[in-house]
């Protein structure tokens, strides 16, 4: 029988903790959260299969280094999973995330310590630092050498055949997610506690974008879009194709319902759940 093994492509500053937090929770011990601290650069994922058929129990595995295409296997069934977000608004994140680490481990850090936003953006564009340009379809797609356009497409190829969410939509995805991982896991569940959330960044979209636009000028705010075009048009088609996906799910608005009290339940529970972590390291 083929074994089903969910994948989490952790796109940086799109959720991913608190994605990671749902499966420790569902899967303890069987799940991987793959050591950040190895050599930097992409994950074979041959390796990774080695390992899921070395490792008969493993369940789930997550990592910020796996990139796709993934490795046709006779023994596993891969079920990849990721999210996208308004790549404006990530912009605004990861820049407050770098700026309040305790560590200067990185050229970042250390220049969003000491540079505001608009500063910050400017120092990346001028440093090719393309973490903020159109980062996510490049993290997907993984064509170095092929224009952005043929990165889109292949970004969105990908998202086709993933259980892709987009963060501004987290709850809709969730469940979009955890109803077609039933199918493989009965007894799934999904409901969480939000992880790594800056509560000073708690509002809606439109009003982080007009925030960000008000710190950084209306002309680098169009030059950020302009830099993010393909990622701005990933996130729209993953948002069309989640409500394609919505249509699919019989009694949709009920189950998203159950699933926002689940979450409310678990929020009124301890402050964190400690689960023991299987780290693997390349």
């Amino acid at each position: 029988m083929v074994r089903p093994i969910i994948l989490h492509f952790h796109i940086f500053k799109n959720a991913g903790q608190t994605l990671d937090w749902t499966l420790e929770k569902n899967f303890r011990e069987s799940f991987v959260l793959h050591s950040y601290q190895d050599p930097p650069g992409p994950l074979s994922l041959e390796k990774v299969l080695e390992y899921f058929k070395n490792n008969e129990n493993l369940v789930a595995f997550s990592s910020h280094r796996i990139r796709f295409p993934i490795p046709e296997s006779n023994l596993v069934n891969i079920i990849p999973i990721f999210f996208v977000r308004n790549p404006i608004d990530r912009a605004g994140s990861i820049y407050h995330f770098v700026k309040n680490k305790n560590s200067n481990d990185s050229l970042e850090t250390i220049a969003a310590k000491k540079l505001d936003l608009k500063e910050f953006i400017l120092w990346s564009f001028k440093n090719s630092k393309k973490q903020i340009e159109n980062q996510q379809v490049r993290f997907i797609s993984q064509n170095h050498f092929r224009p952005m356009f043929s990165k889109f497409s292949t970004a969105c190829k990908y998202s086709k055949k993933s259980l892709c969410g987009i963060v501004e939509r987290f709850d809709d995805s969730m469940v979009v997610i955890e109803e077609n991982l039933k199918k493989k896991f009965k007894n799934i569940d999904l409901s969480y506690k939000a992880q790594n959330v800056n509560i000073k960044r708690k509002k809606s979209l439109a009003e982080k974008l007009e925030e960000i636009e008000g710190e950084i000028g209306k002309n680098l705010f169009h030059e950020l879009q302009k830099k993010n075009e393909f990622d701005q048009k990933l996130c729209s088609f993953v948002n069309e194709q989640l409500e394609q996906k919505i249509k699919l799910i019989k009694d949709f608005d009920s189950k998203l319902e159950n699933y926002k009290q689940r979450c409310k339940d678990l929020e009124k529970g301890n402050s964190k759940n400690e689960f023991e972590k299987t780290i693997f390291h390349s």
